[in-house]
């Protein structure tokens, strides 16, 4: 018997169905501290994937973690490095993780990870393929996360998770499994919202010639003029545009 509805703190929740006229939302899960975005240099990094993730953190007041796993293959991909050079100078915090390399004690490069998820319930999101599942049987052994390849035609994740799970972690906290999403709308959040996702627009929001700028050729525009001066990296500009662009549509 239901004899109360607590309200939530927060909650994710992706679009239902692929229309994106329905108004209906899918809650993945709710209560969250730590957002962990798990990326990989294999599948390529989307870096308009994983500004997604981070708009969606900043709108629901979430902590968000970069995991970049797989890391044993970074020297073979130094272009993943580079990418993520830009959010370590926004101060997001990030980690490197993998199964196969190890550490002086020749344990796996895990433990800060698990360290993190400590005494927290924590989501797990990221691009199919990037080893989300390895994770979780990392910090939980009694997990029957299946772990999957990527797939040798595409290139992309196979989808080993097909259902949200909770885990309760041996070390304390929970940590909460989505399946694995190669597309994440975000249609539903204003052009405002959107751009107050970006952590480093602050400054320069509301400070545009007109009040109805969309931060993309606009005469006058702050974002564009921060841009040119430096004080925002180009490519956080073009991912922003990106998602912009597709905001009537799943990334």
């Amino acid at each position: 018997i239901v004899v109360a509805a607590l309200d939530r703190k927060s909650v994710l929740a992706r679009p239902s169905g692929h229309s994106i006229h329905q108004s209906i939302m899918k809650p993945i899960a709710a209560n969250i501290d730590l957002l962990v975005i798990v990326v990989a240099p294999k599948p390529e990094l989307s870096a308009t994937t994983l500004d997604a993730y981070l708009v969606i953190a900043q709108q629901l007041g979430i902590t968000p973690l970069i995991v970049v796993n797989k890391s044993d293959l970074l020297a073979d991909h130094p272009e993943t490095l580079e990418r993520l050079s830009i959010y370590k100078a926004l101060s997001y915090d990030w980690i490197e993780t993998s199964t196969l390399k190890r550490d002086k004690h020749d344990r796996p490069i895990l433990d800060k990870f698990t360290e993190y998820l400590r005494n927290k319930t924590s989501v797990l999101v990221g691009q199919s393929g990037v080893g989300k599942s390895s994770l979780i049987r990392y910090v939980n052994p009694q997990a029957q996360a299946r772990v999957g390849d990527l797939c040798e035609i595409t290139n992309l994740g196979k989808h080993t998770t097909t259902g949200s799970r909770l885990y309760h972690l041996p070390t304390g906290g929970d940590l909460i499994d989505s399946p694995g999403i190669r597309r994440f709308g975000l249609w539903h959040l204003s052009e405002k919202n959107l751009a107050e996702g970006f952590i480093e627009f602050a400054p320069y929001l509301g400070h545009c010639q007109f009040r109805n700028c969309c931060h993309q050729n606009e005469v006058g525009c702050a974002i564009i003029q921060a841009r040119d001066q430096g004080l925002i990296h180009p490519l956080r500009v073009q991912n922003f545009h990106e998602l912009l662009n597709k905001h009537g549509s799943d990334i």
